[in-house]
Parts: C-alpha cells; sequence; structure tokens
C-alpha cells in the first residue's frame, strides 16, 4: 500500500488492496510456476462503522453490518474477477474469515459467551479448478465443519497430491464423507474460558471457571438452546484425556 491510500479504522481498503496485489503478481509471475498466495483484508471489523457520520449516533449492530458486509462483497467481487484474469479455472481458491461474529441468534450480539456456534462456525467458500469438479460434491455442505486448522493439511494435499492426516480434501470430494470423522477444538476466553470439542454432531464445553462440562447434540440443537451438564467438577486435563481429539493426543496437548 501507499501513503495516501483510503484507511479505515481497522485496514486499507480492500478493493485497493486485492488490485495493488493482482498488479504485483502480474509483474512477477513466471510460466509454470506454482504459487500459494494469501490475501488477508482487516478492513471490515466491529464496530462496522464503515460509512457512519461520525457526528451522529451509531446505527444498529445489526445495520453497520449489514453496510459493511455488502461493501466487503463488492471488493470479493472485484477480487474474484481479478483472480480469473490471473489464474482462470486452473486454482484452488479458499474464501473464509479469521473468525465469526455473534448476530444475535442466541440473544446477545458480543463474545462474553463466545462457545455458542454463532462465535465460532466461520463460513468457507471453495472452489476447486475446473479439472477436478467432476469428481467432487459440489454445492452447500452444512454437515461438514473444518477447522482452520485444517488448512495446512488440505492445502498440502492439494498442492502435493499426498494424502494429510488432518486434511478435509477427503471430505470435500465425497458426497458420503460423515462429518464424525472430523474432531476439533474450539478455545476462547470470554466467561471464564472454554474449551470445547467437536466431533461429528456432539459438542463438549468445558468452562475454565466453574469446571462443568457441558454436552450439546448439535445435529437436532444447533442453537444449543438446551445442554446437558454432565460433570461439575471436572479438571481441564481431566476433559483433555476424556475428549481430546486424537491428533491433539498424539501432538501432546
Amino acid at each position: 500500500m501507499k501513503p495516501g491510500d483510503p484507511l479505515h479504522d481497522w485496514g486499507y481498503d480492500d478493493c485497493v488492496f486485492y488490485d495493488r496485489a493482482f498488479d504485483y503478481l502480474n509483474r512477477t509471475r513466471r510460466d509454470g510456476e506454482k504459487l500459494f498466495a494469501y490475501f488477508a483484508v482487516s478492513m471490515h471489523h466491529y464496530p462496522f462503522l464503515l460509512g457512519a457520520d461520525p457526528g451522529k449516533p451509531w446505527a444498529p449492530l445489526k445495520e453497520r453490518y449489514r453496510t459493511s458486509a455488502g461493501a466487503q462483497d463488492r471488493c470479493l467481487s472485484r477480487f474474484l474477477d481479478r483472480q480469473r484474469q490471473y489464474a482462470g479455472d486452473q486454482s484452488h481458491l479458499l474464501v473464509f474469515g479469521d473468525h465469526s461474529h455473534p448476530v444475535g441468534l442466541q440473544g446477545y450480539e458480543y463474545q462474553h459467551r463466545g462457545f455458542a456456534p454463532e462465535s465460532f462456525l466461520t463460513p468457507l467458500a471453495y472452489q476447486p479448478p475446473q479439472r477436478a469438479r467432476a469428481d467432487l460434491a459440489l454445492g452447500p455442505r452444512p454437515s461438514l465443519q473444518p477447522s482452520q486448522d485444517q488448512l495446512r493439511d488440505t492445502l498440502i494435499e492439494w498442492m502435493t497430491g499426498d494424502a494429510q492426516p488432518q486434511s478435509f480434501a477427503r471430505a470435500i470430494a465425497s458426497p458420503l464423507a460423515s462429518p464424525k470423522t472430523h474432531c476439533r477444538a474450539v478455545v476462547q476466553p470470554y466467561d471464564g474460558g472454554w474449551i470445547s470439542i467437536i466431533s461429528g454432531a456432539g459438542k463438549f464445553s468445558y468452562s475454565l471457571r466453574t469446571r462443568e462440562l457441558r454436552r450439546y447434540w448439535l445435529s437436532e440443537n444447533l442453537r444449543e438452546g438446551e445442554y446437558e451438564i454432565l460433570r461439575s467438577d471436572l479438571s481441564s486435563r481431566e476433559f483433555m484425556d476424556l475428549f481430546g481429539c486424537e491428533h491433539m493426543r498424539e501432538d501432546g496437548l
């Protein structure tokens, strides 16, 4: 970016950044070179004041959120146009946020109880290369909930063709992939800190403050209005020993 570029509270203008990034890639590209590119933008962030008049009271959060999301989509459309010009239909493309944000489904609009799904489920859009689309189950896959810590293995598998232990590439490829094969951890610091282990349709949440262990059934109650208290005197070590994912145990966590 350059001095004088549009700068907002949390970052530079997305549209300008995308254009500059692709201008650079076009100047430096080499024929036949495989390239991994990561575009990180931060213009859109709470409290979502894009276009707000500094001299007037803030609009309701949902209204500010929609305004910000609309501007973000406009720049994302610009990104997709430039990406198609650069790579055509020959690349894997993933679009995702660094985290989700509560939008009021649980009756709150902040992350103080942020272990509910709307606080950690981040929509992920995947556009495969043309050569691979005939072998993939395209369309929405709400039952498949990969974790961002699986992205590294997935990208390596796509780039090398070698199967990786924490990749979700095979789950995307198969319409029969079972969400029960996926296990991940979600950790957040609010309300004293919570650790959640999600495996398939089951979710186990442990409070570091109260030592309480809750169980949710996401397939029947995605909004988590109901839960079962399994224990109220569990240590964090016991929780991880009982419910930690296999790959976490292998890593000594």
